[in-house]
């Protein structure tokens, strides 16, 4: 008998006319508790109980002759320790050189339970993702209509009617903010779409973390001021990556912007950088909305929200932490985040290799 056979998650075993097992899979084997020597002692009657006799007799077996097969027939096996064992048999009858052969699959029902199991949860994991990505393209459609609402609308009134200064810049500053909004949103899409077809490309050179750190600080600023966010970073020391800067930009833009958008007005947010055990490890805290313990396994997953209903989620797509874990990834780090729970704030933590300075 060859190796696959052995080796299938499937008991078989081959059977003549009188009961004899003929072959028997080490499958079977571990299933009953024999050994292989013990193959010319077994005998299939030895395997059933009174009952089970009974119905090998008068239903199973001549099913089997007088239909050359038998499918999802239900039976009772005894180990060698005298445990009963629920299996379903399939047989398939063959005339070998003149002599009837019966070969006989069994599952044993806890198996098949098994099986039954992960292919429900496969299916239920497939119906979510399907569920979740058309939740996403409708995120992304109100999402992407909304700044150009606010770019149409104002640039209809400008066209329509001569205004004073004050409302002019009023107008135009809306606009350049729809605009900038428009193409954070387009540059998530892209990158979204590199990832997944594994294109997204990085320029690698030396990189200190520090002065990521504060270029990023200085993006948020306005945004963290407008709130009246006290932004704080606690720079360990210099801290040297192998990356690509703008990525690294991007990672940290995100990890702030995230902070600033959930935590409430006069709330803080904390940057630090230390150097542990050859590793940068660079922290953003904040004392905002924080993440519930039954979302937070799935922060960082692609077409997930806390809250994804237009009305009451935030402006956003909900990619910009599952590049930022990829990003992170594609530079041998780790990101990982954490919560006491809701309205408690969150810690995101990214660790990433360090070079040491020439």
């Amino acid at each position: 008998m060859d190796e696959l056979l052995n080796n299938a998650p499937c008991g078989f075993f081959v059977f003549d006319d009188d009961g004899k097992f003929v072959e028997v899979n080490q499958t079977l084997l571990n299933l009953l508790g024999y050994e292989r020597r013990e193959l010319g002692e077994l005998h299939l009657e030895k395997f059933l109980s009174v009952a089970g006799r009974i119905f090998y007799e008068t239903h199973f077996f001549p099913l089997l002759k007088l239909h050359g097969k038998v499918t999802e027939i239900y039976l009772s096996l005894h180990s060698r320790t005298g445990e009963e064992i629920p299996v379903l048999a399939n047989a398939v009858r063959h005339d070998r050189e003149g002599v009837f052969y019966n070969d006989c699959v069994v599952v044993a029902m806890y198996r098949r339970n098994q099986f039954e199991d992960e292919l429900l949860k496969a299916k239920k994991e497939a119906e979510a993702a399907t569920l979740a990505k058309d939740d996403f393209l409708s995120v992304v459609s109100h999402e992407l209509r909304t700044p150009l609402n606010a770019i149409l609308g104002w640039t209809q009134i400008l066209q329509g009617k001569v205004l004073d200064v004050r409302t002019t810049k009023h107008a135009v500053d809306i606009i350049e903010r729809s605009a900038k909004a428009q193409k954070f949103l387009i540059e998530d899409i892209l990158d979204f779409a590199r990832i997944t077809s594994g294109k997204l490309t990085m320029e690698i050179q030396r990189v200190n973390m520090v002065k990521i750190i504060e270029n990023a600080v200085d993006i948020v600023a306005p945004a963290a001021n407008t709130k009246e966010i006290h932004l704080q970073t606690e720079l360990d020391s210099n801290g040297f990556v192998s990356g690509d800067s703008s990525r690294l930009q991007q990672v940290l833009w995100n990890l702030l912007s995230n902070s600033i958008k959930f935590t409430p007005n006069g709330g803080n947010v904390q940057v630090k950088l230390e150097r542990l055990n050859s590793n940068i490890e660079i922290s953003v805290q904040d004392n905002g909305q924080g993440i519930s313990a039954e979302f937070l396994p799935h922060v960082f997953e692609r077409f997930r929200q806390i809250d994804n209903s237009t009305t009451k989620r935030h402006s956003g797509l909900g990619l910009g932490l599952a590049i930022t874990r990829h990003i992170v990834e594609l530079h041998g780090g780790t990101i990982n985040a954490e919560s006491p729970g809701e309205n408690l704030g969150a810690t995101f933590t990214v660790n990433l290799p360090e070079i040491k300075r020439i």
